[in-house]
């Protein structure tokens, strides 16, 4: 018994909450994933196609309309409401 716990690797506090913070990121991304119809799982994407995922979740209006016309929108949002 003994042995099998000198194989075991000892995590620190600050290793714990990391790894913690990376699976429930990863959860979080496949649920943005489940709700498209494509089937796409995390754990098949690429590290590329990992970081363009986080880009759509954190602000999929930039994304995909494009950061200059987002700052345009506001621009115009701000005027109309100052009018």
């Amino acid at each position: 018994m003994k042995d099998r716990h000198s194989r075991l690797t000892e995590l620190t506090q600050r290793e714990l909450i990391q790894l913690q913070h990376e699976a429930d990121e990863l959860a979080d991304l496949q649920a943005f994933l489940n709700k498209l119809p494509m089937g796409l799982q995390v754990e098949q994407l690429s590290d590329d196609e990992l970081d363009r995922l986080r880009q759509v979740v954190e602000c999929p209006a930039s994304v995909v309309a494009g950061a200059e016309f987002m700052a345009w929108a506001n621009q115009g949002r701000r005027l109309r409401y100052l009018a």
